[in-house]
């Protein structure tokens, strides 16, 4: 008896665990993983003196987790490269955590890790939203004049869970 109830508890575990349906998402300038298919948009913004510029997004929400991925392509005469001065990609590392901050109403990041992607410049932190007692774990990278920002935002409850970590390092950038 007690040999068929943890056969059949293994069975269900591992039913679950196989209806892991993270799925790759196409791209021509990277490989993500997500779990299941997300909403995509693309908006046009221009910038003074600079010229226009565009904002890819992907989004996916359940009823957990809030993941998001958002390419921002800065015009060349902008003059980011991540190939620039530590100052400068510094100082623009700091603009966008602080313009999330802003956005998302949060607390500014307590500890921002320098990270790196294939020998590109990036960013990891947690934004905190006190309002709706959420965590959103994010990283950046500056890829010459791309800003690639991933996003997760959950309870924090939820926090530490091994689908946060699951979809940031899911990111890759093609050859």
């Amino acid at each position: 008896m007690k040999n068929s109830l943890l056969v059949l508890l293994l069975s269900i575990a591992l039913n679950c665990f196989s209806q892991d349906t993270w799925i790759s998402i196409p791209c021509e300038k990277y490989y993500i993983l997500m779990p299941g298919k997300p909403d995509t948009s693309t908006v046009e913004k221009y910038l003074a003196g600079y010229g226009r510029y565009s904002v890819h997004r992907k989004v996916f929400v359940d009823s957990i987790y809030s993941y998001g991925l958002s390419v921002t392509e800065y015009p060349l005469s902008f003059g980011i490269d991540s190939q620039d001065s530590t100052q400068f990609i510094d100082s623009g590392f700091d603009g966008a955590i602080s313009s999330q901050v802003k956005v998302l109403k949060g607390t500014y990041p307590s500890e921002i890790k320098k990270i790196s992607l294939n020998g590109f410049p990036g960013r990891e932190y947690v934004i905190e939203v006190k309002s709706t007692n959420t965590l959103i774990t994010s990283r950046m990278y500056l890829v010459n004049n791309k800003l690639y920002s991933l996003m997760v935002g959950t309870t924090k409850e939820n926090s530490d869970n091994t689908y946060i970590k699951k979809f940031l390092d899911s990111f890759l950038l093609k050859p």
